[in-house]
């Protein structure tokens, strides 16, 4: 079984993110354009720009319960949209780039350039309810609230995962792990982070190709089938005796990748047999192959890089720092020792 595109629209740079309504019948784009383009499914009509920006847009989300749209952009603002008006609803000044956003109601956790991670309440969205620096070292790449609204997860590029607790009471359930590494312990940058619905758990997947599901309560790994996903565990015979536990963890991988969709998304996925041909699927429509994004936002970030007020010692240390990102992007083919010592 194979998928076929129905309808679909282009955006004239680089795709960043999307979302839908809570009623899935409209889309939200937006990237390295600069806009936001709405699409209603139902009536058919054309997509129309409803959100602009100065910079690049990274994250948006659709607010139901106050029917606005939430855009977070590399020009260090946060906008609410009310889709019918032109200008937004308010504009809230960021720290720097806004890299990743994750929004329940009315919790927002916005996560920016220089490891910031800013909370705010949509009680009062004009002011941080609270800034902290990021605990992992490298660039923040997903946030994602928890159901209860305590806390949050954050995704960075060094292959990590941090649990993190909003009240400073709770300060002792916080922690870090490692995720998304091969066996020669090669990292691989974390790119979603979603909680189930129903059972608060969560996945994550990662550059590697790979998903993994976790629990921040019991602080395990539940599963990792990456096997049903590439095809290595391949169908039995109906006759084999591994036939009844294959088809039972086959089922259980396609139940987690539905369940880990928008369930306007998820129900163009229910009548494939097997876990691989969900993830190929999707994979082939919605996944970016390569770090193209990553690589172009670090590096637009450093040809507007300048030292301006920062002292020698600081503009070394961010430029740093970039570099660092940068080097974890690049693949070196070694053919000999002295490669090894090279690149070392």
């Amino acid at each position: 079984m194979s998928s076929t595109a129905k309808v679909s629209i282009s955006h004239d740079r680089p795709v960043l993110c999307s979302t839908w309504k809570e009623d899935g019948t409209t889309v939200f784009s937006s990237g390295c354009d600069n806009q936001v383009k709405m699409w209603p499914l139902l009536s058919g009509a054309q997509p129309t720009t409803v959100a602009t920006h100065d910079a690049p847009i990274k994250d948006l989300a659709w607010i139901p319960e106050m029917n606005l749209l939430l855009t977070g952009s590399w020009d260090k603002t946060l906008k609410y949209w009310d889709t019918r008006q032109a200008n937004p609803v308010h504009t809230q000044q960021l720290p720097d780039r806004c890299y990743a956003m994750s929004v329940r109601h009315p919790v927002i956790v916005v996560g920016t350039a220089d490891r910031n991670l800013i909370v705010f309440y949509l009680k009062n969205p004009q002011t941080e309810f609270k800034r902290i620096t990021s605990p992992l070292k490298f660039q923040t790449r997903r946030v994602a609230v928890f159901p209860d609204k305590l806390g949050f997860l954050v995704g960075s590029l060094e292959g990590r995962v941090a649990v993190h607790h909003i009240n400073d009471l709770l300060e002792s359930k916080n922690f870090t792990f490692k995720c998304h590494r091969d066996e020669a312990n090669k990292i691989y940058s974390v790119n979603s982070i979603n909680f189930h619905p129903v059972y608060k758990t969560f996945a994550t997947a990662g550059s590697d190709g790979a998903f993994n599901f976790w629990s921040k309560e019991n602080k395990t790994k539940l599963k990792g089938k990456d096997e049903y996903l590439t095809g290595a565990a391949a169908m039995p015979k109906a006759t084999d005796p591994g036939f009844r536990k294959w088809r039972i963890e086959n089922s259980m991988i396609m139940s987690w990748l539905i369940n880990s969709m928008n369930n306007d998304i998820g129900e163009n996925f229910l009548l494939f047999g097997t876990a691989k041909e969900i993830w190929d699927a999707a994979k082939e429509t919605y996944s970016s192959s390569e770090n193209t994004l990553e690589l172009f936002q670090v590096e637009s970030t450093l040809h507007d890089f300048r030292q301006g007020e920062q002292s020698v010692t600081q503009y070394y240390n961010t430029l740093t720092r970039y570099w660092q990102q940068l080097d974890l992007f690049e693949t070196h083919s070694w053919k000999c020792p002295e490669d090894a010592a090279t690149y070392k």
